[in-house]
């Protein structure tokens, strides 16, 4: 690899961090916010009691916190999700994925989580504001909760389900599917449904199914909610239902329902500080699709840790909360009249879908159906929506554009390994690209056969830098020679490159996916195989992955097969190359380093074999 091959590298970083920084999609800066009476999110007041296993049964309660009905658990299983709903407050308890698992805990997670508690328990003795005593306690409890679950699983030796309702959820008493009434501008939560059901079980036999929630209103009124589901689907139903059986009519009235105060964060198990990173939350992101446009970052930097709303209103297609490999997103069936975000002072979020009710005069009734996807972001399945819904699966513009995803799902079809699929792409890659790769090797043969006259004439006019340059581009010009000609068929294909990196680092087909038993168990983990921090007495600390060094060696010999520079110092500038691709790629997933490990070893071959081509 010589100067050009670098200068391509850093020109195409270069364009693609300002193609990324202005051309990605951005929230309007004045969102339409409308006047709404909004009821604070019911917030715990007393601490979390959780043991090493169970959390403390939780108690629903109304605005003036008295109790009010102890819930039951009614278990929804399909073949792909195990789903517990509250009977009385209608909403999503626990939603595990069964496709995918746990990550294995790494051995130094829960020790980094109980220093970080430490830490938090210090700050938070010396707070100076109640504000940061709250935010502080809420880290802390999170972190505790986060490590309560770690080392249970630690104990059970099993892998486990993916769990995505999070501790925001259990901390704010706000859960997926909470719904709300609201009458002349007074929301309240609707938290005293009955449901006669005691389970449902649905199957390849019974495709789906309903649980039905009842709640008979003060005047009246009555409310049926039923929560639909589908075997092979992670959508979900919701029909809500207003029946005016009092004498009067029903005015001014709506319904909301809302997707829960958070979603947990994967990142939560390998981060430690329970998802925290430099005091912000890391991997998280609130999205709405209005009006045909993306909107992101809802809030303003100088809103954090205050209560903040945002109110949207337009043609709504939905609105979510997404981390890098799920989602959790609201997608109503019939025109809604708006979408909601709000915001707490722990920067916990929590989106709503409202619609209007109009009139419902006696023994009439109104009914509005929302969809909920609560799960993976698995691109064929947010396609089937037809809502724009796969455009949270983050794999860049290049990455969309090429649609390398669908290509890894096809080779895996054939292969039935992710591994081996990501070695199949590149190898298609290489042979697509391979004309400009052989443009580019003539140009730098072309340069380094210049490169004597070159050095003669610097020697000559060594003292006239001007007149250097004016006889080189004048020998350039003579020969035919271009001298960009080397790194400008490299940057036709770094594109393709951004593609594989994105696709390759966020794709959660990877996830869970093993290469090669004992050695790459998860193509979306670092290809660990030994903490050599074990030998300190720091288990956990110092991660030994192979897959990395392989490629550093790889780019050494990929130098010394390429034309080297005359200039002793550009030798020894090019030979940190190694070391600086080492220390990036270092801690990437193994998958993304598998690509770059074997686009080295093809490069290498094509070298090999364009120099015995012209020797």
């Amino acid at each position: 690899m010589d100067r050009r091959t670098l200068l391509a590298i850093v020109l195409s970083l270069s364009v693609f961090l300002i193609f990324n920084h202005y051309y990605s999609p951005k929230s309007p800066k004045k969102p339409i916010e409308e006047n709404i009476s909004s009821q604070s999110v019911p917030v715990r007041t007393g601490p979390v009691g959780i043991g090493k296993k169970k959390q403390k049964e939780y108690v629903y309660r109304e605005e003036e916190k008295k109790p009010l009905y102890k819930e039951k658990k009614i278990v929804v299983e399909t073949d792909l999700a195990r789903i517990v709903l509250g009977s009385v407050s209608g909403t999503i308890k626990s939603y595990k994925v069964k496709k995918y698992k746990e990550s294995e805990i790494k051995s130094n997670t829960i020790a980094l989580n109980n220093q970080r508690i430490e830490q938090l328990s210090s700050q938070l003795a010396n707070a100076v504001s109640e504000e940061q005593r709250h935010l502080l306690l809420y880290q802390k409890e999170k972190t505790e909760y986060i490590n309560a679950g770690l080392i249970s699983r630690e104990e059970l030796k099993t892998s486990q389900d993916i769990e995505l309702v999070s501790f925001d959820n259990y901390y704010t008493q706000t859960y997926p599917l909470e719904t709300y009434f609201q009458t002349k501008g007074e929301m309240s939560v609707i938290n005293n449904f009955k449901c006669d059901s005691s389970g449902l079980l649905l199957s390849k036999g019974k495709p789906e199914g309903y649980v039905r929630f009842v709640s008979h209103m003060k005047d009246g009124s009555t409310i049926i909610k039923k929560i639909l589901f589908k075997n092979d689907s992670y959508l979900i139903g919701v029909n809500l239902e207003l029946i005016n059986k009092t004498d009067k009519n029903i005015e001014q009235t709506s319904f909301l329902i809302s997707t829960g105060a958070g979603l947990r964060l994967m990142e939560e198990q390998s981060a430690g500080g329970g998802g925290w990173r430099g005091g912000k939350r890391i991997g998280f992101q609130c999205v709405s699709y209005i009006n045909d446009k993306i909107l992101k970052k809802p809030f303003d930097k100088g809103e954090k840790n205050i209560d903040a709303k945002r109110s949207y209103v337009g043609k709504i297609w939905w609105t979510a909360l997404s981390t890098k490999y799920f989602l959790n997103a609201l997608i109503p069936v019939e025109p809604a009249s708006k979408v909601i975000i709000k915001k707490n002072k722990l920067n916990i979020l929590q989106n709503y879908v409202e619609t209007v009710i109009p009139i419902v005069r006696p023994n009439q009734s109104f009914t509005f159906n929302v969809d909920c996807y609560l799960g993976p972001k698995e691109v064929d399945r947010l396609a089937k929506q037809k809502v724009n819904l796969e455009a949270l699966a983050d794999f860049g513009f290049f990455g969309n554009l090429f649609r390398i995803v669908h290509i890894l799902k096809f080779l895996y079809k054939i292969t039935g390994n992710y591994g081996v699929a990501i070695i199949l792409l590149t190898i298609l890659m290489s042979i697509v690209l391979f004309p400009l790769t052989m443009k580019s090797h003539k140009s730098m043969r072309d340069m380094q056969e210049l490169q004597p006259q070159i050095t003669a004439l610097k020697n000559k006019h060594k003292d006239n830098a001007q007149k250097v340059n004016k006889e080189t581009m004048a020998l350039y010009k003579k020969n035919k020679v271009n001298p960009l000609g080397g790194c400008f068929p490299m940057m036709l294909q770094m594109p393709l490159f951004f593609a594989l990196f994105t696709t390759l680092r966020n794709a959660i087909e990877l996830k869970g996916t093993c290469f090669i038993p004992g050695w790459i168990p998860d193509l979306s983990l670092p290809d660990t195989v030994f903490y050599l921090g074990a030998l300190m007495n720091k288990p956990g600390s110092y991660p030994l992955n192979i897959l990395p060094i392989l490629m550093s060696i790889t780019t050494i010999l990929q130098q010394k097969f390429t034309t080297q520079s005359a200039d002793p110092k550009q030798a020894k500038m090019m030979l940190l190359m190694p070391v600086f691709m080492l220390f990036i790629f270092y801690n990437f997933p193994s998958g993304l380093v598998l690509y770059w490990l074997t686009n080295n070893i093809l490069s290498i071959a094509q070298q090999a074999w364009i120099r015995k081509k012209h020797k």
